[in-house]
């Protein structure tokens, strides 16, 4: 957790070491769907006059 310019505190380290051993024990999915209940919020579009969009680039998707 304390890689080179690496500094974590208390709340963001235990999110780490959550996410990371989900992964490392292979329950990751089963875990996520724990957590998403708690994580998850409405997200309302204000407005797009101030968005700059990135030009398309050669192998972009168009949606």
């Amino acid at each position: 957790m304390k890689c080179s310019g690496m500094r974590w505190r208390h709340p963001g380290g235990q999110g780490i070491l959550t996410a990371r051993s989900l992964i490392q024990s292979g329950m990751f999915d089963n875990g996520w769907k724990l957590l998403a209940v708690t994580y998850c919020a409405k997200v309302t579009k204000v407005g797009m006059d101030n968005v700059i969009p990135f030009p398309m680039q050669k192998g972009d998707l168009e949606l």
